[in-house]
């Protein structure tokens, strides 16, 4: 078979995973438009995820905050500074979602649209500074809290080092703003620019906004939301508390969180994506398979919980909107000593197509109905959490070349996080870990492990899980995938 990647491994895994289900016949692809426009002056909801993920900023009243998400870039060329200037202004006009605050009335929070001007880049002279001195300011840039109220929630900053070389820094606050977003966001940017460079005419906004999306995600019957809880009512009840070394699982002071890096190498990473498109299995499916295994060696528990990211993006008008869309979903994978890893594969498989099929639900929504009045800080619904993404290649505004920057961080909001970035022909990636959990060693045996165990499912499929150590009680650190 021949190693060229068909045209889904790109992908997102949501994407990827609904694609498969179409292709069985168990998703059915929508073919026209739903969302319809909001009537003037319609006061603009918090969407249900908005609402629910953010709700200890209205509950408190917090409307200063800093959970942002954030690019930074090397331009390097001569920038046509004021193309650049007037694109970021046309995005914001474009995208309504870039001139959104929010307004407490009574005992709802709306979204306020402004019709003002937005989206001014702020320019930073920076020269005679070091590449790492920039990078620094810039990382604090982006990380800075908005105000909720007084916005903008949404800004941008330039750092001019040398007429061929300056530093970009793009940061919102997530209230508005995805992962998929900035990739849009970044994709329109690149558009405007070289359109006004070439004195083209501009185009105008998406007639579907985010204010629409949300007005009519609250005007939903609820019959899709009590089939998504329905469903998820008895994968997320009795998740057991992972341990990851002797002693009391439950750690009352952080001491801190730490990172290691990973690379799969192109020779591995290409006997990967052949194997599993051989297999009828996604990357990511391959991927969080062997996350499963290694973690499960590691805990030694065999009932494991992973979290991970839905793009909540199969509607057409959603495909290229700004907002806050995503979703979390719970992919629940339960061992066995007598299953083989062709077997444990399967089950990942079966688990992620129909998580993926019911993530439109927010997942704090579907919690409130599962379990009521459970308090999140005190009991997390999971402790792993995994994402494989596509690594933004190199681009270009224009002649100027767009070199994506690595920001040093490793804090983590999980136990254990799996950052995987695929390229056109390797994988890298990162493991954070809270290292109240996990040790530095645990988490670099967990790393290779889940390697070993990747290797171990394309060369033998049907080796049982009590080969390793797996799939019962006697499981633990220590077990080789060997």
């Amino acid at each position: 078979m021949s190693d060229t990647p068909s045209p889904s491994a790109h992908l997102p895994p949501s994407k990827q995973a609904l694609l498969a289900a179409w292709k069985r016949g168990s998703v059915q692809p929508v073919r026209h438009s739903r969302i319809p426009l909001r009537a003037p002056d319609t006061p603009v909801p918090l969407s249900l995820r908005q609402e629910s993920s953010f709700r200890k900023i209205w509950s408190h009243w917090k409307l200063v905050d800093a959970t942002n998400i954030f690019f930074i870039a090397w331009l390097n060329g001569q920038v046509d500074e004021e193309a650049l200037a007037g694109s970021v202004r046309h995005l914001a006009r474009r995208h309504e979602s870039l001139r959104m605050t929010v307004r407490p009335g009574g005992e709802r929070i709306y979204l306020v649209v402004s019709d003002e001007q937005q989206g001014e880049i702020q320019v930073f002279p920076a020269g005679g500074q070091s590449d790492q001195a920039v990078m620094m300011t810039a990382s604090q840039f982006v990380q800075e809290p908005f105000d909720l109220v007084a916005g903008p929630l949404a800004r941008m900053g330039l750092y001019r080092l040398s007429p061929v070389r300056r530093l970009l820094a793009i940061s919102a606050h997530h209230l508005i703003a995805d992962g998929a977003s900035l990739a849009v966001a970044l994709g329109e940017l690149v558009e405007l620019y070289t359109t006004t460079r070439a004195g083209r005419p501009l185009p105008t906004a998406p007639a579907i906004q985010y204010g629409d999306y949300t007005v009519w995600q609250r005007r939903q019957t609820g019959d899709e939301s009590r089939r998504d809880v329905e469903y998820w009512r008895p994968r997320l009840t009795g998740i057991p508390r992972l341990c990851f070394r002797d002693g009391d699982p439950a750690q009352p002071h952080r001491q801190g969180t730490g990172s290691c890096d990973m690379d799969l190498g192109a020779d591995i990473f290409a006997m990967v994506r052949e194997w599993s498109q051989r297999t009828g299995v996604t990357l990511f499916m391959a991927l969080l398979a062997a996350t499963v295994l290694a973690v499960s060696e590691l805990s030694g528990e065999q009932d494991i919980a992973v979290g991970c990211e839905a793009e909540n993006r199969a509607l057409p008008e959603t495909r290229s909107m700004i907002g806050f869309l995503f979703n979390v979903v719970v992919l629940r994978v339960t061992l066995d000593e007598e299953m083989t890893l062709r077997e444990v594969l399967e089950q990942v498989r079966t688990v992620c197509l129909g998580a993926y099929a019911h993530s439109a639900t927010p997942i704090e929504q579907v919690l409130d109905e599962v379990f009521p009045g459970r308090d999140p800080a005190t009991i997390p619904l999971f402790q792993v959490h995994f994402t494989l993404q596509p690594r933004l290649p190199r681009f270009a505004l224009g002649d100027v070349q767009i070199e994506p920057a690595d920001i040093a961080s490793v804090d983590t909001g999980y136990d254990l996080e799996f950052h995987l970035w695929q390229g056109t022909d390797a994988l890298s990636g990162q493991v954070r870990f809270d290292r109240t959990a996990i040790d530095d060693c645990g988490a670099e045996q967990v790393m290779g492990r889940m390697r070993a165990f990747l290797e171990a499912m394309m060369d033998h499929p049907d080796r049982r899980l009590s080969a390793y150590g797996l799939g019962s009680s006697g499981g633990g650190a220590g077990t080789a995938a060997s």
